[in-house]
């Protein structure tokens, strides 16, 4: 994370992340539509209600800290795909006690092509969404990958105004 108008890096940033699995489903919403629910407070960021949590698991999400240079690193799977919506990351950066930046990550299509023809993302089938379809998709959102042995190593510089 760096401030955007001076590129300075911003430690301590909170930053949340949130994402759903393989097959289109968030954690506590398994019993609602793939794509329904997600976000930590029950909002997607937008200003709309999402689905009431269906169920207490957790998982898929999670919060750091930035260090004193401003980096976060989170292990996590590839994420899947819902109708309308090609696989993406949820991200809200907290500053004190203000949420400043709210936003979405995204992955190159041909990656996602060759993640989502292996087990157990193939079992859900072709996707319906690729980033030039995707309402929400901006190429300055996706992120750098780079294959590191059996999974992708990804990159973003996330600048708070």
């Amino acid at each position: 994370m760096v401030r955007g108008d001076a590129c300075a890096p911003l430690p301590s940033a909170v930053v949340d992340l949130w994402q759903c699995d393989a097959a289109g489903i968030y954690s506590g919403f398994a019993g609602a539509d793939p794509g329904q629910g997600g976000s930590p407070d029950g909002r997607d960021g937008y200003g709309d209600a999402q689905a009431a949590a269906t169920d207490p698991g957790r998982f898929l999400r999670g919060t750091q800290v930035a260090g004193p240079d401003g980096v976060v690193r989170l292990d996590t799977i590839y994420p899947g795909w819902y109708p309308t919506r090609t696989p993406h990351l949820h991200v809200k950066v907290h500053l004190d006690a203000a949420t400043v930046l709210t936003t979405q990550l995204f992955f190159d299509d041909a990656v996602s092509d060759g993640v989502f023809g292996a087990e157990p993302y193939r079992a859900h089938g072709p996707r319906d969404t690729r980033n030039d379809t995707d309402a929400f998709f901006s190429p300055m959102a996706q992120l750098r990958l780079a294959p590191d042995g059996d999974r992708w190593l990804g990159a973003s510089i996330l600048a708070v105004p």
